[in-house]
């Protein structure tokens, strides 16, 4: 219910918009507006989920939703390859979750000069030409995660590790900023934040047994969180 309402949000924002904006559209073939909805993968089960509720709420709204997106995380070209698709079919608005900051940035731009309306969504974009921007407070959230590590170490441990996402994606890059940020303002040290080898679950446990494994000194793991 809670994914729908949301999505009831976004989708309502983008269809405030395409009546004031220069673009006049292709509605689809059944007379309804065309709302595109690019998220930042289509091969994990947490999309699969905000699928689910951008499609309920398109029902709901009365509108064509068209869903595409890369099958994973790094691929910046694929994503900005379905946004200019998206723009040469003129939708009526777009709803993207950008994979990076600033290789979204140009395509976003061009979107918004060709007059279709684009709600950003999940992660931030490094320009002003959207309409709205819908998202948790990311930083707020790695700040409470670090909190709640912090009640559970024992007096004196202050070793801890941050695991990243992908570079330069801007919901993961806040969430571990907030964490670092709090950590520090606690006197915890970060012995190491890396990047995992490629965004898969794979390429992130593999990362991180690399880095677990550079921290065992004497049979000893020397980290504390």
């Amino acid at each position: 219910m809670r994914k729908k309402l949301a999505w009831l949000v976004v989708v309502g924002i983008v269809l405030t918009f395409p009546v004031f904006g220069c673009n006049k559209g292709r509605q689809a073939d059944d007379g309804k507006l065309s709302i595109a909805v690019i998220p930042k993968s289509t091969g994990a089960e947490f999309w699969e989920t905000v699928e689910e509720g951008a499609r309920e709420a398109a029902e709901e709204l009365n509108v064509d939703m068209r869903w595409e997106g890369p099958l994973t995380e790094t691929e910046f070209a694929e994503q900005n390859r379905i946004i200019e698709n998206m723009i040469s079919l003129q939708v009526d608005g777009i709803a993207l979750a950008p994979l990076n900051r600033v290789a979204m940035k140009p395509t976003v731009e061009r979107a918004a000069d060709a007059g279709i309306p684009v709600v950003i969504f999940d992660s931030s974009v490094d320009s002003d030409a959207y309409v709205s921007f819908v998202a948790t407070d990311n930083k707020l959230g790695g700040r409470l995660g670090a909190e709640h590590l912090i009640s559970l170490l024992p007096e004196g441990k202050k070793r801890v590790m941050v695991m990243r996402f992908v570079q330069g994606t801007g919901s993961t890059e806040a969430r571990a900023d907030g964490f670092i940020e709090k950590a520090k303002e606690a006197g915890l040290e970060i012995v190491e934040d890396p990047y995992p080898a490629d965004a898969t679950v794979a390429g992130c446990k593999k990362t991180a047994v690399n880095t677990l494994e550079r921290l065992v000194k004497d049979n000893r793991l020397e980290l504390d969180g």
